[in-house]
């Protein structure tokens, strides 16, 4: 499968917004227990580049060109389908400036190590794939990813049952505007969930229909864009009394332009085929 490089609008700075609705005890469980913990600090409005402690979940999915992905547990990524290449693929872990080697740091002396990157042995995109219709896929790594402080996974609700959630972060080293160069350095902002209707007006001339199976987003002045696809729409939730990032979409399409709003797969409707993939493909 080829993979389309095709997001949506410039991602500039923007204050990471952190949503904290209780989940009904009883109602949900997390795909992966050990998941969504990393520092929780606000972000200085206008501040576009991500936090370097805050995304241990974040992974460059390397193919024919390059996509942003989660790492949902300790062997499988989850990304988008149009993201998948015929040729072979990597996942890198653990990264934050692209272009650098070796440990990444701030300007305060605080490092995160070396990136590092696993092989992906089996590609899984959702059977209903067409047309960024049923945009989801796994990758499985042909080793078990070591959890860590720096690499841990994003949190998965099954069953989930939260309060209405209007906006969400997006993470990405994407292009900050059409025809730009993709960022060396990970990048992150704030979206407001928008009525899938107006989504539904602006592509109407795609052959695939926004619908609830979507997650419909915008901002002003956050969106994502060319080689952002895959990367996770989140937000922060408190469950069972810790705060934990969650992921809530998947970023798939966009306009041409890299501004206005962004079409994410919806994640709570593809929960089932994810445990079911997950399981069927672990050995």
């Amino acid at each position: 499968m080829t993979m389309t490089v095709f997001k949506t609008a410039e991602i500039v700075a923007s204050a990471i917004l952190f949503l904290l609705i209780a989940t009904e005890e009883g109602s949900a469980y997390l795909f992966e227990p050990n998941c969504g913990t990393a520092n929780i600090t606000y972000k200085i409005p206008g501040k576009a580049d991500a936090d370097i402690f805050l995304n241990p979940w974040m992974v460059l999915v390397i193919g024919e060109a390059n996509c942003g992905g989660s790492l949902i547990n300790s062997r499988f990524v989850l990304t988008a389908a149009h993201c998948l290449s015929s040729s072979p693929m990597k996942a890198r872990f653990g990264d934050y400036d692209t272009e650098h080697s070796g440990e990444d740091c701030m300007p305060s002396g605080d490092c995160i190590p070396s990136a590092f990157a696993i092989d992906v042995d089996k590609k899984i995109s959702h059977e209903d794939y067409d047309n960024f219709k049923a945009d989801i896929a796994l990758l499985r790594m042909r080793s078990t990813v070591k959890f860590s402080e720096h690499v841990r996974p994003i949190c998965l609700l099954v069953d989930e049952q939260v309060g209405t959630i209007s906006h969400f972060n997006i993470t990405g080293w994407g292009q900050t505007k059409e025809g730009g160069k993709l960022s060396r350095i990970l990048k992150t902002g704030t979206q407001s969930e928008v009525d899938s209707t107006k989504c539904a007006g602006r592509f109407k001339l795609f052959k695939t229909q926004v619908d609830s199976f979507h997650i419909c987003a915008g901002s002003s002045n956050s969106s994502a864009c060319g080689g952002d696809s895959g990367g996770p729409m989140s937000a922060v939730i408190a469950y069972q009394g810790t705060l934990r990032h969650t992921q809530f979409g998947i970023i798939s399409f966009g306009l041409r332009s890299c501004r206005g709003l962004d079409v994410h797969t919806n994640v709570s409707y593809y929960m089932d085929w994810i445990v079911h993939a997950t399981k069927t493909y672990s050995v």
